[in-house]
């Protein structure tokens, strides 16, 4: 258990991110994510399905398209993935903590082939 001392503010925005997300369906809760990221920490997040070769945009910013020299995708699960033009600008500490955050939102959506965009995410901390 993490002392007063050892709790960051990143940590508490993890917090306020599930508590934000909670109720949600997954594809409102990956845009929920994005706009919040994108006003906290200027990260720019694109939320896909994997469908094979292909993967299909789920959630994320609207709008604009990753540069494709800079994109950095990161694996959710087999099905999902989220990408990011700038995801340096994230101290690692903090992609890793996202990372855990985003996977745990995800979790429930690898076990069938039902598309993943209908599930709700977990209920319990991340």
């Amino acid at each position: 258990m993490k002392t007063v001392k050892e709790i960051s503010d990143f940590d508490i925005w993890v917090e306020n991110l599930h508590t934000q997300t909670r109720n949600l369906a997954l594809t409102e809760a990956l845009g929920v994510v994005a706009q919040i990221a994108r006003t906290t920490y200027g990260l720019r997040l694109w939320f896909v399905e994997i469908l094979g070769r292909r993967w299909s945009y789920i959630a994320g910013e609207h709008g604009t398209e990753p540069t494709a020299a800079s994109v950095v995708p990161v694996h959710l699960n087999d099905r999902m993935a989220v990408l990011s033009d700038n995801w340096g600008c994230l101290p690692e500490k903090a992609q890793a903590g996202l990372v855990a955050f985003l996977k745990n939102l995800a979790r429930l959506t690898q076990h069938d082939g039902q598309s993943q965009t209908d599930r709700k995410p977990p209920q319990g901390k991340p």
